[in-house]
């Protein structure tokens, strides 16, 4: 069984997010539209660095990049909620890699972000 890693996206990532988002195209059809290019990976940095989202890769323990799940448009105060959004990467789709990361980050997004 493959360990699940979560963690932020940073630059150092973008090579091997960019190249997962081409493998994975046929696999997005028209559900998801992630950064395809530097300046979209550069804005996407840019977009989940404010304190209203917060974005987290998955990685395999072989390394390769599992899927990306996104917390989006975070409201504070008495609702303290945010949208979910998620998608998988080829060749790791459909495996249940994805169902331990969203986990992981459900944790996160309850106990750290302080989330209900």
């Amino acid at each position: 069984m493959m360990h699940v890693e979560i963690f932020q996206p940073r630059e150092e990532h973008q090579s091997a997010f960019l190249a997962a988002v081409q493998r994975s195209e046929s696999v997005f059809d028209r559900w998801v539209i992630p950064p395809n290019t530097p300046e979209k990976y550069a804005d996407y940095l840019r977009r989940y660095s404010a304190s209203t989202h917060y974005s987290y890769l998955a990685r395999a323990s072989d390394g390769t990049l599992i899927g990306c799940i996104n917390l989006n448009e975070i409201v504070r105060g008495a609702l303290q909620s945010a949208y979910l959004g998620y998608y998988a990467f080829y060749p790791n789709q459909g495996k249940g890699l994805m169902k331990e990361a969203l986990s992981a980050v459900m944790s996160l997004a309850f106990d750290t972000h302080e989330l209900h």
